[in-house]
């Protein structure tokens, strides 16, 4: 009869934190799967929406690109985390037999910490692409206020720069005994909290300045039409980015637990481990839902439509509402694109989108000659 192998103290211990390890390890890909499984699935409908509704413009080339490299990023994220699990505890509990446990967790962790550097970088590129989308979208929003963008433009680029400070600290010297933080100098050791806390504020201030923009339509809405209609798509679009951006904000804000000294043998690490492998996919979904709403958007031109010369009506969800002559409404609109003046004339109708909202909202209304606008809409039964 085999007798029993006595293990010590030490490896006693060791076979626990591998078991606790193993536990946390799969909850976290668990999580990170029903997450990257979502994402999927709302990327098969941003291809589809951006595809069905494609231009040969620049544009639609940049958010299906964008779209598509968010994706793949978050993709090989998923699936180098799902690679790590996997070799870490082949090391541990399969290969080298002869070893003892000490020995095999140290060797693990050894052998996947080369992978995180490439992990690293994608998702920095994931998050500066995600920052550059929302604020792609205030700037559509202000378009004749570009020093109100200087500040939140200043943000990105100096998230960028540490982001690739990070990068190159990373290669050369490696992890240090904090759980995202390269050693070496303090250049080295503070550029991702630094990149990270830049990201940050280019989202607070961005989504600020849509949040702004939004309610500043609204009061125009209400100010100039006298029925007060219930928000438009274009509204209901806006408030979506805003509360979704102001909710992108307060995960990223998680992510400073990234930055605290917390060891892999500690039992708080749990945590980290699921903030940040939700991190990877969540920084590229958020941008990608702000390219869909902006696609869908695109599709909804027509809450305001014209009707002859004189006199115009338009119906929203069962309220008639009637405006001045298309005259005096071009007069108004003293700053509002060419284009969209053309299309108005030529087929009768003026699309209500980021832009024209833009345009509106600094001011082109506000300054019509003669009259106030509320003046000139009024509602009929």
């Amino acid at each position: 009869m085999a007798s029993a192998t006595t293990m010590s103290a030490d490896e006693l211990e060791v076979l626990n934190l591998i078991g606790r390890n193993l536990n946390e390890d799969i909850v976290n890909i668990i999580m990170e799967t029903i997450w990257w499984a979502g994402y999927g699935v709302l990327f098969c409908f941003a291809v589809y929406i951006l595809i069905s509704r494609w231009t040969k413009s620049s544009g639609s080339f940049i958010m299906l690109a964008a779209t598509v490299l968010l994706f793949t990023s978050s993709t090989v994220l998923w699936a180098l985390d799902v690679y790590v699990m996997i070799t870490r505890y082949k090391i541990r509990l399969i290969d080298n037999p002869g070893w003892g446990l000490e020995d095999r967790y140290a060797l693990s962790q050894d052998t996947v910490y080369p992978i995180g550097v490439p992990m690293e970088a994608l998702f920095m590129l994931n998050m500066l692409i995600g920052d550059g989308v929302v604020l792609w979208r205030a700037s559509v929003l202000w378009p004749r206020k570009r020093l109100v963008l200087l500040v939140p433009s200043v943000f990105l680029t100096g998230s960028f720069v540490f982001a690739v400070v990070d990068i190159v600290c990373l290669m050369n010297e490696g992890y240090g005994t904090k759980s995202a933080i390269p050693e070496g100098s303090r250049a080295c050791t503070w550029a991702e909290p630094i990149a990270w806390a830049m990201s940050l504020c280019t989202n607070l201030i961005s989504t600020s300045l849509i949040a702004w923009k939004a309610w500043k339509h609204r009061q125009f809405i209400k100010k100039n039409f006298a029925l007060r209609p219930k928000r438009t798509q274009t509204e209901k679009v806006l408030m979506l980015l805003v509360e979704s951006g102001f909710l992108y904000c307060a995960f990223w804000i998680l992510q400073v637990i990234d930055f605290i000294d917390i060891s892999r043998d500690d039992r708080t690490f749990f945590l980290y481990g699921v903030v940040s492998t939700m991190g990877d996919q969540i920084s590229g979904l958020y941008p990608t839902g702000i390219i869909v709403l902006v696609a869908l958007q695109q599709t909804v031109q027509k809450a305001t439509t014209y009707h002859g010369e004189s006199m115009s009506t338009a119906t929203h969800k069962g309220t008639t509402l009637e405006f001045a002559p298309t005259s005096a409404i071009s007069e108004s609109h003293n700053t509002t694109s060419a284009t969209a003046t053309a299309d108005a004339r030529t087929s009768g109708t003026l699309p209500v989108t980021f832009q024209s909202i833009g345009e509106v909202e600094e001011g082109s209304l506000d300054r019509k000659k003669g009259a106030d606008v509320g003046s000139d809409v009024r509602a009929r039964s």
